[in-house]
């Protein structure tokens, strides 16, 4: 369980120690909001996410799936800064196939702690792998991370771009292909 009362009285003391009086009006209610935001924020530390990936159906089919664009939003846990993006999840069914309302909750799961986007997308893999027994996974994320844009304006439109391929979507250069163009991309260059 989340200890509210004691990310209350950091946060008081963060702002005394840059200067600021946390019993101005302005700031008086801050400490209990971002109590309670971080407690959504971090709520995937106490969540398994492979519980969440539980409506899966067994149908004839050994073909790629793809779902494009999810959004979801996460902390880096180097700053406690946001970063947000988009996922796009690919598999090779292996006559098991996962709700998509299923994926994504647990793409939520994974996401909301402090996290770095590289491991972010392998747990992501890994999961899929784990649960729907694929023949292959491709997964690609592209965020915008607070902390590097917030350093250098310069930086605004940047993104970092990461992926995990396993089984035939690393090793098949037709599911690959299909792969990459599905989701409107002839390379990762783009």
């Amino acid at each position: 369980m989340t200890d509210k009362k004691k990310i209350e009285a950091s946060i008081k003391s963060i702002l005394e120690a840059l200067g600021e009086d946390p019993n101005r009006p302005g700031l008086i209610d801050t400490p209990e909001r971002v109590a309670n935001l971080y407690t959504e924020l971090f709520s995937g530390l106490k969540r398994d996410p492979a519980k969440e990936l539980t409506t899966v159906f067994k149908e004839d089919a050994n073909e790629l799936i793809v779902l494009k664009n999810l959004p979801f939003n996460s902390l880096c846990e180097h700053h406690l800064l946001p970063f947000d993006g988009t996922v796009t999840v690919g598999y090779v069914s292996n006559q098991l196939i996962a709700g998509i309302g299923t994926i994504a909750r647990s793409i939520e799961i994974l996401s909301r702690k402090p996290q770095m986007q590289e491991r972010l997308t392998k747990q992501i893999s890994d999961l899929l792998e784990n649960i729907l027994k694929p023949t292959g996974v491709g997964i690609v994320i592209e965020a915008k991370h607070l902390c590097m844009t917030i350093n250098d304006p310069k930086t605004n439109d940047s993104k970092l771009v990461t992926t995990c391929f396993s089984g035939s979507l690393k090793d098949t250069t037709h599911y690959r292909e299909e792969f990459l163009k599905l989701i409107g991309k002839e390379t990762l260059d783009e």
